[in-house]
């Protein structure tokens, strides 16, 4: 019997396939391979007549392999070796003519039709010279049909697979687990949750997501798999709220007022005085300061970490500040220097991109704790990398690292306060679940010099007025950022890429600078074009939306957002937030194409009727789900892989209640199991 948390290398017949599957896996236990689950399912025709079928539609086909057929014969051809492809005749039920044409098919392969059997395939018709043809059809069964089917419809899984790993070969290694396997039982007290919410038991969940005959089938296995998914990840929240508790903090407190500690150039709003006292407040605390400061963007976040950073500087001990890019931890280092040019502060920054030599001289400082304030980016977490006396552990955008990244800085920040920050503004069911209870500090008020930025929704069809309108904005002075959701040109897009419209914009506007920016760019060439830009020397800025947070271009007073119609609400609205900042009167142009459907026309409706990015926020969630609101589903490290907030947030509060029970009972042990599957550790806290 088959070990469920073993790792699938150490079984043989999953060998062949191990290097492809460890692309599609983020961890490679046996479990987690059962937890590659479904994306979706689609509903494909089935056909028994081939003229009713039209050309390169996907169906799925009953056929009888013709009797003339030879294995023997085909089987010498793909020996040959030759570039010829290997025909099948084949008959519709009706006696239709069709050739299954397969290149470089493996011999042994070729014992799969027998002449005269019936078999369902899958794949897309093609007009031959002669007759039909279906190319490299995926076999749905591999044995021979011994009754015909009378359905019309076939229910098919799509699963995420990488090249050389076929549909049906992964269906097959799936089915073989099982018959191998005995899923351990997890013995919880569901019978609330199984009539108000008809939850499966998880071992029924699992393998009724692998094979599911209807929608409900398939919706009734998700929604199981959520609740257990987000009941493991409460349990280990319950867990680690108890651990930090228990856990000592490092005290801190110059003995100085917000006011006292900087003499800032500006007067702070009422949101960022009272987030400011409250982290102060928390920092005096004898135990581990655990807080979130959750800000709009443009709302002035980076100034109350600097005074939470300097509260702990002064009173002796050192604060570390990390972001996800070098571009936004240089930004952070220029922002501090702005406020602060005081000689006796010995502040640091350490990337990746930091020459060799001067990485020793800081990691060397950084040791023997030489040093008031450092700002990196996940540099700074490095197992390697020693760091003494923190007082405070600053992680701007946290949601933006990796589990690893937020594993190590686990290990790092012990004893140290932790300071979370995020512009992306989240609503508050969905901030209970993924962080838990955590404090939380909010700052909503912008700045009082702030003019609201004015949102306006064009057509593709009116592109030649908009450049119009662009270049009279641009020769009184103004700079632009124009999005794209494309680096470059792809076959499978028709959407407008930054190359192609950076060299259509200087087609246009021949006397007008024009710079690209993406993230495939090298860290320096990055930062030399963000420093063109400010100085004006950039008068159009195309990019991708690398933009999206961490730059700070006062005199940038338009963004046009192509496609605006495929961008979540809380996306564009954080790249709105890249224009407003300095004191002129700013645009945002959402550009769309093609006819909006309903729900399309209501999304670019509520970006132009609200600058509220926490209202934003919520509409974002009923509209697209958590995976787009956090900007995670495109990376792949989404925090849930089946739970979404759109979809099964009527149960939170219900799994919220269930998990405090079995942390206060001390029950965990009962759903241990869970976590074992989904490979929660306590340890990891709210991080």
């Amino acid at each position: 019997m088959m070990d469920i948390f073993k790792d699938i290398s150490e079984y043989k017949f999953l060998n062949p396939h191990i290097l492809k599957l460890k692309r599609i896996l983020q961890n490679t236990r046996i479990i987690d391979f059962l937890l590659h689950t479904p994306v979706d399912y689609k509903t494909v025709d089935v056909f028994d007549e081939l003229q009713d079928i039209q050309e390169n539609k996907e169906v799925v086909l009953q056929v009888i392999i013709s009797e003339e057929f030879d294995i023997q014969k085909a089987k010498y051809l793909t020996r040959l070796k030759t570039n010829a492809p290997i025909k099948i005749p084949a008959f519709s039920l009706h006696g239709d003519p069709i050739d299954l044409v397969f290149f470089q098919i493996k011999s042994y392969y070729l014992d799969k039709f027998k002449p005269s059997s019936i078999y369902k395939i899958r794949g897309k018709i093609k007009t031959g010279k002669n007759k039909l043809t279906i190319s490299h059809p995926i076999i749905i069964q591999d044995e021979k049909i011994d009754s015909l089917s009378d359905s019309k419809k076939e229910f098919l899984p799509v699963y995420r697979l990488t090249e050389g790993l076929k549909l049906n070969t992964l269906q097959k290694l799936i089915n073989k687990v099982f018959e191998k396997i005995t899923l351990p039982e997890i013995i919880l007290d569901l019978k609330n949750f199984d009539k108000k919410f008809n939850i499966l038991n998880f071992n029924e969940a699992l393998k009724l997501i692998h094979n599911s005959k209807t929608t409900e089938d398939y919706s009734k296995a998700l929604r199981s798999l959520a609740f257990y998914e987000m009941l493991s990840f409460q349990v280990k929240l319950q867990k680690a709220k108890k651990y930090l508790n228990k856990t000592n903090g490092v005290p801190v407190s110059c003995n100085k007022q917000y006011n006292e500690i900087i003499d800032l150039p500006f007067e702070l709003t009422s949101d960022q005085v009272n987030a400011t006292k409250e982290i102060f407040e928390a920092q005096k605390s004898p135990s581990k300061m655990m807080r979130l400061l959750q800000g709009d963007v443009g709302s002035g976040k980076t100034i109350v970490a600097i005074l939470a950073s300097l509260n702990c500087v002064y009173s002796g001990k050192k604060a570390v500040l990390i972001a996800p890019t070098t571009l936004l931890a240089s930004q952070h280092l220029n922002t501090l220097k702005t406020f602060i040019n005081s000689p006796s502060l010995k502040v640091h920054l350490l990337t990746s991109k930091t020459p060799a030599k001067q990485k020793r001289e800081i990691l060397n400082d950084l040791a023997l704790g030489n040093f008031d304030i450092a700002i990196g980016t996940h540099a700074l977490m490095e197992d390697d990398i020693k760091i003494k006396d923190v007082g405070l552990f600053v992680i701007d955008e946290q949601h933006n690292f990796g589990v690893e990244q937020r594993n190590k800085l686990v290990e790092k920040s012990k004893n140290s306060d932790v300071l979370m920050m995020t512009a992306t503004p989240i609503p508050r069911t969905m901030s209970m679940c993924i962080y838990g209870d955590i404090q939380t500090s909010i700052i909503k008020e912008k700045p009082k010099n702030r003019i609201p930025i004015k949102t306006v929704t064009f057509s593709d069809k009116k592109y030649t007025e908009l450049i119009q309108s662009i270049q009279r904005k641009i020769l009184s002075g103004s700079l632009a950022y124009w999005i794209c959701p494309l680096v470059e040109e792809s076959d499978k897009s028709e959407l407008i890429d930054v190359i192609n419209r950076a060299e259509n914009l200087r087609s246009s506007l021949p006397n007008v600078n024009i710079e690209i920016l993406h993230g495939r760019m090298k860290e320096k060439e990055k930062l030399d074009i963000i420093t063109k830009f400010k100085q004006q020397e950039i008068q159009i800025l195309v990019a991708t939306s690398v933009v999206e947070v961490g730059i700070d271009v006062k005199d940038a007073d338009i963004i046009v957002i192509e496609h605006a119609e495929r961008f979540g609400l809380s996306q564009m609205h954080q790249m709105r937030g890249r224009v407003g900042r300095g004191t002129k009167e700013s645009f945002c142009v959402l550009m769309y194409y093609g006819n909006l459907s309903e729900i399309a026309k209501k999304r670019l409706q509520i970006l132009k009727q609200n600058v509220d990015g926490f209202l934003i926020a919520e509409e974002d969630l009923k509209l697209r789900g958590s995976g787009d609101l956090l900007g995670t589903r495109q990376s792949g490290d989404s925090i849930f892989k089946f739970f979404d907030f759109a979809n099964h947030n009527n149960m939170t509060m219900d799994i919220l209640l269930l998990a405090s029970k079995i942390t206060e009972d001390d029950n965990v042990k009962e759903c241990q199991m869970i976590l074992d599957f989904f490979n929660e550790k306590s340890e990891e806290l709210m991080l």
